[in-house]
């Protein structure tokens, strides 16, 4: 859902939070669905998480990649 529609959500039909109330329940809604999504990333062995910040390893990752699509029978 996107921010302006779960703000609105919160805002108009939850009751009649105020601001502060609505930015809460948007920020748990964002909160939960991240964990959702990290829950989901960690169950699917396909995804393989790389460091932002360290760039030999993400180089050492699409040398690997290239390797084995290398490697493949056309």
């Amino acid at each position: 859902m996107p921010v302006t529609a779960h703000w609105a959500q919160a805002r108009g039909h939850g009751g009649g939070k105020n601001n502060q109330q609505a930015l809460e329940a948007t920020k748990q809604h964002y909160r939960r669905y991240a964990k959702r999504q990290m829950t989901w990333f960690r169950a699917d062995k396909r995804i393989r998480r790389l460091p932002a910040d360290d760039g030999s390893v993400i180089a050492a990752w699409i040398d690997e990649l290239i390797r084995q699509s290398a490697e493949e029978p056309d």
